[in-house]
């Protein structure tokens, strides 16, 4: 991926905006492909209708029971794996009593267009609408407010909606709510955390403020959505229910801190095989990444066609 070499950090190597092909993209044997494009239709036409059904009584109830047949049954992942800083694993009562809680704030890495269903999973909290998600813009220095259902279009696009803008930031209410803040501002392929978006009102609220970091590892990795509008949503929710490994996961570590220090904070995600990398890398570099990308990729496309056709 030398073409690429612009995006990879210096210091560590990593490439955090190159996208992790599904495995059907991967296939090269047109037999086995085929095999595969057939199987995963069997599945997707059985699981959908109960995916509609489920979703849709997640949606209007907010019986978490639901969420977790969604994500751990009809999405294929198998565990979801919570641990905590300092804490023994057999030790589930303590690990339990660390789960996100209302009133909580928290820093997370951002992945998927399904995060915030992931986040309400791990959250000691039965409704959907307890979850509020935060997301700085790098231009603007504004700061918008996601739940659990408008995150997904927004990491389908990296289109913030204007009215989502969070308009008064520092007289905001976080007591009734659990409060995730994504403060890398993009999402990753899971590799590295980015450089985080500093606007003064945010850090100042934070400071002020216990706080916990959520470091999630997710496996199979094609899952993050590093390059928005790649796939679309319909064919993101055919693999999720066509995912016929069964090998997926969800690695959730929490840490626990008295007061916002961003060193200790970025810190405790290289801890768990997310490197730091250089604030070069940031937002920014990542629009230029995505211009290039999809460019390459679509002269790249032509030459082969032209190559085929001669």
């Amino acid at each position: 991926m030398e073409k690429f070499s612009s995006w990879r950090d210096k210091a560590t190597g990593v490439s955090p905006f190159i996208p992790v092909q599904f495995p059907l993209a991967q296939e090269h044997n047109i037999i086995q492909k085929v095999g595969s494009i057939i199987f995963k239709s069997i599945s997707f036409i059985i699981k959908l209708p109960f995916f509609v059904i489920l979703g849709l009584l997640y949606y209007l109830t907010s019986i978490k029971f639901t969420l977790e047949v969604i994500i751990l049954s009809l999405f294929g992942f198998n565990d979801t794996n919570i641990s905590v800083d300092g804490v023994k694993r057999s030790n589930t009562e303590e690990i339990e009593n660390y789960k996100p809680i209302v009133g909580d704030i928290i820093i997370t890495n951002y992945l998927t267009p399904i995060d915030g269903l992931i986040y309400h999973l791990i959250s000691n909290v039965n409704s959907w609408k307890s979850i509020k998600i935060f997301i700085p813009d790098f231009n603007t220095k504004k700061v918008y407010q996601y739940s659990v259902w408008t995150l997904i279009g927004f990491t389908f696009t990296s289109i913030h909606n204007e009215s989502a803008i969070v308009k008064d930031f520092s007289s905001l209410d976080l007591s009734n709510s659990v409060n995730f803040f994504l403060l890398e501002g993009a999402t990753s392929n899971n590799k590295a955390l980015l450089p985080f978006i500093n606007i003064p009102e945010v850090s100042s609220l934070l400071k002020k403020s216990k706080v916990k970091s959520v470091v999630i590892k997710l496996q199979p990795a094609s899952y993050t959505l590093p390059i928005p509008g790649i796939y679309s949503k319909f064919y993101y929710l055919f693999e999720l229910l066509s995912n016929l490994s069964r090998s997926g996961n969800i690695k959730v570590k929490i840490y626990k801190f008295d007061t916002f220090d961003e060193g200790k904070i970025r810190a405790s995600f290289q801890l768990n095989n997310l490197p730091l990398i250089s604030n070069n890398l940031n937002v920014e570099e990542k629009k230029k990444f995505i211009d290039y990308y999809l460019n390459y990729n679509l002269v790249s496309g032509n030459n082969n066609n032209k190559k085929k056709s001669s």
